[in-house]
């Protein structure tokens, strides 16, 4: 299998979200492609890698998708597989200290 430049790589990761997505949802090509205003084969060749999505095209199908372009754009980037949530930050998070010890409270002996 030859290997793929950055640029098919990229587009590939793209198309692989769009594609989940459009399934999760039930959507076929033509229902995106209407939904999106573009045209059906824009769709096609997108999802098959042959064509790498102009912004403003990516921004029509994300919207129709309900999804942000640049959450797919940073998964793409980042060669995240589709479905696939970014792990949580656990170790940004503040870490949390027990309260101190309340001192009891003695009572005094006065006059013995």
């Amino acid at each position: 299998m030859p290997k793929l430049s950055e640029e098919q790589r990229f587009a590939r990761l793209v198309a692989e979200h769009l594609v989940f997505r459009r399934l999760k949802l039930g959507l076929s090509k033509l229902a995106l492609a209407q939904k999106a205003g573009l045209d059906q084969r824009t769709i096609t060749f997108i999802e098959n890698g042959v064509n790498v999505p102009s912004l403003v095209t990516l921004f029509m199908i994300c919207k129709a998708l309900g999804l942000k372009a640049g959450a797919v754009v940073s998964h793409a980037t980042r060669g995240r597989p589709p479905g696939k949530r970014a792990a949580p930050v656990a170790a940004h998070r503040p870490r949390v200290l027990p309260a101190p010890a309340k001192k009891r409270a003695t009572a005094s002996r006065k006059g013995k």
